[in-house]
């Protein structure tokens, strides 16, 4: 995750990789995409991962890469109330 405040503005803009699935062969449309925290990547199994947000994300693979990218201005913005 990167990040860099912004204190002109008091805010600080969170972003996250664009993740990319290679070659993903044709079937069933993708309607959704949740992003996840793994507390334990050396663990070797999915029961630390917790679901933290769910995006709409509409293709339908067809053999070639998907690229998904959550938002180009940043994943989250923290700024106080």
């Amino acid at each position: 995750v990167a990040f860099a405040p912004d204190d002109a503005n008091d805010r600080v803009d969170l972003d996250i990789p664009d993740q990319t699935f290679s070659a993903i062969a044709a079937g069933d449309a993708w309607t959704d995409v949740v992003i996840t925290y793994d507390s334990d990547s050396t663990g070797g199994t999915d029961t630390n991962i917790v679901p933290c947000t769910q995006h709409d994300f509409a293709v339908t693979p067809d053999g070639s890469d998907i690229t998904v990218e959550i938002a180009a201005a940043g994943f989250y913005r923290a700024s106080p109330a």
